[in-house]
């Protein structure tokens, strides 16, 4: 397997985990996101991105 080719098969696999995290919420809008968004700053910090 060629690494542009490893490289593409990583991404497209950490891609659908987030996805199927992210589709796991309940995001009904008369209940609270706070989860979501707990989750998303959470991911994010992995990143140094700071919320």
């Amino acid at each position: 397997m060629s690494t542009d080719l490893a490289t593409h098969s990583a991404v497209l696999s950490s891609a659908k985990a987030i996805l199927a995290d992210l589709v796991r919420f309940d995001t009904t809008s008369r209940n609270s996101n706070l989860a979501l968004i707990d989750w998303v700053e959470a991911y994010l910090a992995q990143y140094g991105v700071k919320g």
